[in-house]
């Protein structure tokens, strides 16, 4: 997406996005290029670009969050005590921590 972008090719950078994500959905550099190439193409496709920069912006947050957990607690000492599993965890506290009071 990236090349067809630089290029000015805005259609085909967006249908490289489109692919990107639809491989790999937790791809932030992917929502944000799309995005980027949405609002270069046209202001009709305004709405798509902030759909994008949105997403990318709770990627990033969620991948913060993500690296913020310590990575040396071993995922069965977690369940045993919570019986969750270490990737639930990070979705609830990511959950919680985004609840709008």
């Amino acid at each position: 997406g990236r090349v067809y972008f630089v290029e000015s090719s805005l259609g085909q950078s967006i249908d490289n996005y489109n692919k990107a994500i639809e491989l790999n959905p937790e791809d932030r550099k992917s929502y944000y290029g799309l995005g980027l190439s949405y609002g270069y193409s046209s202001p009709i496709f305004f709405d798509e670009a902030v759909k994008d920069f949105v997403k990318y912006n709770e990627l990033e947050k969620k991948e913060a969050i993500s690296k913020e957990l310590p990575a040396n607690i071993p995922n069965v000492f977690i369940s045993s005590l919570t019986k969750k599993g270490l990737t639930e965890l990070k979705d609830l506290l990511w959950q919680t921590l985004n609840k709008k009071v």
